[in-house]
């Protein structure tokens, strides 16, 4: 399965979906809970597309501005980490590539195409050796812990 990492900006840019995505494919989108939902590109070969909802953040919950201003910042939970894999189980026969996309392109994003990558390829598609993204280790996490679980090998 190949992977590609998409900022907002390349997402919405339907030139650059066309350049890139020649191929049949799936789109995981992933925003801040603040933000709407990335609006992705038309393509014909673009099979389904998912949207999730969580801040860029490395640990289940962080705190963000003053003691005065503070706000609960959400990170990946288990239920999203699920929805991927459904997803992504659902479609992976039928889809050649899947992008995933999310605000800057960079962390949430490529978290999400190194752990699918190392379940459905068994590496992690050069993402990490790639200096343009910072997988974000509690996405991988989670979404490798959930694939462990449905596979029985850890217990929650």
């Amino acid at each position: 399965m190949e992977f590609l990492v998409f900022s907002r900006q390349m997402t919405e840019d339907k030139r650059w979906v066309d350049a890139n995505c020649d191929a049949p494919h799936i789109w995981i989108s992933i925003h801040d809970p603040e933000m709407p939902p990335a609006k992705i590109a038309d393509h014909p070969k673009r099979l389904a597309s998912i949207h999730l909802s969580f801040h860029d953040i490395e640990q289940a919950s962080d705190w963000f501005g003053s003691k005065k201003h503070r706000r609960e910042l959400i990170g990946m939970t288990d239920e999203h980490a699920q929805r991927v894999l459904d997803f992504v189980d659902e479609w992976k026969d039928k889809a050649e590539l899947i992008c995933v996309n999310c605000e800057a392109g960079i962390c949430r994003s490529s978290g999400t195409a190194v752990a699918l990558s190392l379940l459905l390829n068994g590496h992690d598609s050069g993402i990490h050796a790639d200096e343009r993204y910072l997988p974000n280790s509690w996405v991988k996490s989670k979404i490798l812990r959930e694939a462990r679980i449905r596979a029985g090998q850890e217990i929650e």
